[in-house]
């Protein structure tokens, strides 16, 4: 049964909402291109970013009141859309970046991307939980929101607090981006447990 549940729970993943999410992030860059400009360092950052953010769309779960008295439970559920909805994010943003890469005809560093979209995807997934643990509507929408501007509001304090807080430029705290998937992971998996674990109050 739980295998035959697989099929129908990647079925309401949203991946078109995801794949249109992706493709949104990705109008700057192109954008940019068309317009035979080199500089595409800050349209590469929108779509790390989007793209990452697009994995809060995995948040929502259509199938919940009908899957609820099955045996694959609410964390397994969201295993299985997590691994669809992050290959299809990051692969169609790796694949709009290589594509830039060859248009510009230079070397981007997308590599300093990575913990950037990471992060976006972390906050996204761990708002839009979140947001759905507390019966609120459109949780996915919510979380892609929190993805966007998380990591925008992060790098914002950066400006103030440069020498703590990780912003989009290098720099010797980059790396601390990791520290931010970590904690929202953490927030992600306290939420993605299964609803009859309520909050305590």
């Amino acid at each position: 049964m739980r295998r035959a549940l697989i099929r129908p729970t990647l079925r309401v993943a949203r991946l078109g909402l995801i794949a249109g999410t992706v493709l949104l992030g990705a109008v700057p860059l192109v954008v940019t291109l068309i317009r035979g400009g080199a500089d595409v360092a800050t349209p590469l950052i929108i779509l790390g970013v989007v793209s990452g953010a697009a994995t809060g769309w995995m948040a929502d779960d259509p199938i919940a009141e009908l899957a609820t008295p099955c045996p694959l439970n609410t964390p397994r559920r969201l295993a299985y859309r997590a691994v669809v909805a992050c290959t299809l994010a990051f692969f169609g943003g790796a694949v709009i970046a290589a594509g830039a890469a060859i248009a510009s005809s230079e070397t981007l560093e997308w590599r300093d991307r990575v913990p950037e979209a990471a992060t976006a995807a972390a906050m996204a997934l761990a708002g839009g939980l979140v947001i759905r643990r507390r019966g609120e509507p459109l949780a996915g929408a919510s979380g892609v929101a929190v993805g966007v501007l998380g990591p925008l509001f992060i790098a914002a304090l950066a400006f103030r607090w440069s020498g703590v807080l990780p912003s989009f430029s290098v720099s010797p705290v980059h790396d601390r981006w990791w520290l931010v998937v970590g904690c929202a992971a953490l927030a992600a998996t306290y939420a993605s447990r299964d609803p009859a674990t309520r909050w305590r109050s």
